[in-house]
């Protein structure tokens, strides 16, 4: 079980603290192994990682690991510093803190908009992928659409692309399938549909 942060819990704001404070009391009570937060980027790389250090060692008291989002606008490039900043943080251990790849977000992040893939293969090999966000768009907007229900309906390339770059990356962490979709019947296939490219990739 996994716990998302409040989209209002920014680390670099002093008012979000007791808000992360309650999400980290709620994933310890819920029994939850990961609390996801989102990379905010307006202050720059090296301030996010002077706000997020403290919150990885709470959460590492805690026995919870910390998976950090990808969003609309955050780039690969940004994500390959943030972890390579974290490596020399005192007390922090990468495993323990990780990258929460989100494709929806990626397929709109504007250099590799409609290729998902692309952003993937441009985060770093060492870059610890812990956590992941599983719907689509088209490239227009957030739509958090059930996983063939969009692009890939009709092409699944796309899905057996990422399954097999996280199977190169030894990937053991949970899917998400993020949506709540009417009828909610879309998320069983979903589900059975990712298996099925998992099992049969051709």
């Amino acid at each position: 079980m996994s716990v998302h942060a409040r989209w209002q819990a920014n680390p670099l704001q002093p008012e979000a603290w007791p808000l992360l404070h309650k999400d980290l009391e709620l994933a310890k009570d819920l029994g939850a192994t990961l609390l996801n937060v989102h990379l905010y980027t307006e202050q720059g790389i090296e301030a996010y990682v002077r706000a997020i250090a403290p919150l990885i060692r709470l959460a590492t008291e805690l026995a919870l690991q910390l998976s950090i989002e990808n969003t609309p606008v955050t780039s690969p490039e940004e994500f390959n510093e943030l972890f390579a900043r974290l490596q020399s943080v005192e007390g922090v251990r990468l495993g323990q803190v990780g990258m929460c790849l989100d494709i929806g977000h990626a397929n709109l992040f504007g250099w590799t908009r409609h290729n998902y893939l692309k952003y993937i293969d441009q985060l770093s090999p060492r870059l610890p992928i812990i956590h992941l966000h599983a719907h689509e768009n088209y490239g227009d907007y957030d739509s958090h659409l059930p996983l063939f229900t969009g692009p890939a309906a009709e092409d699944r390339s796309g899905v057996i692309g990422l399954l097999k770059r996280l199977r190169e990356r030894n990937y053991s962490g949970s899917i998400i399938l993020e949506q709540w979709p009417q009828p909610v019947w879309l998320l069983n296939q979903a589900r059975d549909r990712l298996t099925e490219c998992a099992n049969h990739p051709a």
